[in-house]
């Protein structure tokens, strides 16, 4: 890519010629006289400048293109310093703060142990944040829950999850008078209309999981009280098992509860229930873009991704 279009690059994400100028350790004239050449190639005026930049049709089309161009450059980076020096580089994976917990830690010694030289940066964000850092080259790939990718990104499925009601033994009985010896964890079902109006502590508003649940609730009519919103999966779990709210959680995490269920019993022993009418939802899947040739260092971590996944679908 030209120098030019390297600054065009970082005037569309800023939409600022002041901070795109100091972003780029130039002066602002410079960045003008740049994208002024550019505009000229292209025979196209490529940014609004009053009353804010932003960026025209024809910008728009520019920065698509030259985002591919961007990271097809990176990955032959990639590749030729895989040639020259072996397995020397880095991985920068998209995930959130969960599955990063559940699924990194068991593959990094097996992983490191063969790739010794590799750095894995691991962004923790959710998925419609990390669908635009992959568009601008900043991810190699990430996972994602639910979305919908175009080309040039495909998707390896990773997991097909339904959504589990967590509530400790206490919560159960104090607000709802059920004897949760009568219950099956993982198999009992429940209905949300017997929890209406109760206390529950929930994921933030971004998360997939909440969007979900928030459309599931309001076409069954039920609503609940939030009394506190997280998202982070360890803390709604500490929360409920101290009785004072009820949450959700995906299959995946069901194996951190039956092993937090291991050191818990009594009143904090933790249930996790299927809600009735609430399919297979969570859809967990790698995305990566299909037109990379991703060096071996990459496709093999991928790989270990997916078979960590496989193993905390098991329970």
């Amino acid at each position: 890519m030209t120098t030019s279009e390297k600054l065009f690059l970082v005037l569309a994400e800023e939409l600022n010629f002041n901070r795109a100028a100091k972003k780029s350790f130039i002066s602002q004239q410079a960045l003008s006289d740049h994208i002024k050449r550019l505009e000229q190639h292209y025979d196209a005026v490529l940014f609004n400048r009053t009353p804010v930049v932003s960026l025209t049709a024809a910008g728009r089309s520019v920065q698509r293109t030259l985002q591919i161009v961007q990271t097809l450059e990176q990955n032959l980076d990639a590749e030729l310093n895989e040639i020259r020096s072996g397995a020397v580089g880095s991985i920068r994976l998209g995930i959130n703060y969960t599955r990063a917990k559940l699924l990194i830690p068991p593959i990094f010694q097996q992983y490191h142990t063969k790739y010794p030289n590799i750095k894995i940066d691991l962004m923790l964000e959710e998925t419609i944040i990390m669908q635009e850092m992959m568009k601008r080259g900043k991810l190699d790939g990430f996972i994602g829950v639910n979305g919908h990718y175009a080309a040039p990104f495909a998707a390896m499925p990773l997991s097909s999850e339904s959504i589990y009601l967590i509530a400790s033994a206490h919560y159960l009985k104090r607000q709802l008078g059920w004897d949760p010896d009568e219950l099956v964890n993982f198999r009992t079902e429940v209905d949300l209309e017997q929890f209406r109006g109760l206390p529950f502590a929930m994921n933030q508003e971004k998360s997939t999981t909440h969007q979900f649940l928030k459309e599931h609730m309001s076409k069954a009519d039920v609503s609940i009280q939030t009394i506190l919103t997280v998202s982070d999966y360890q803390v709604l779990e500490g929360i409920c098992r101290i009785g004072e709210a009820a949450s959700f959680c995906p299959q995946i995490y069901l194996s951190a509860i039956d092993q937090g269920n291991s050191f818990c019993s009594g009143d904090r022993k933790l249930f996790a229930l299927p809600v009735r009418s609430l399919d297979h939802s969570i859809r967990s899947e790698l995305v990566y873009n299909q037109m990379l040739s991703y060096p071996q260092y990459i496709t093999d971590f991928f790989g270990l991704l997916k078979q960590s996944s496989d193993e905390h679908m098991k329970l």
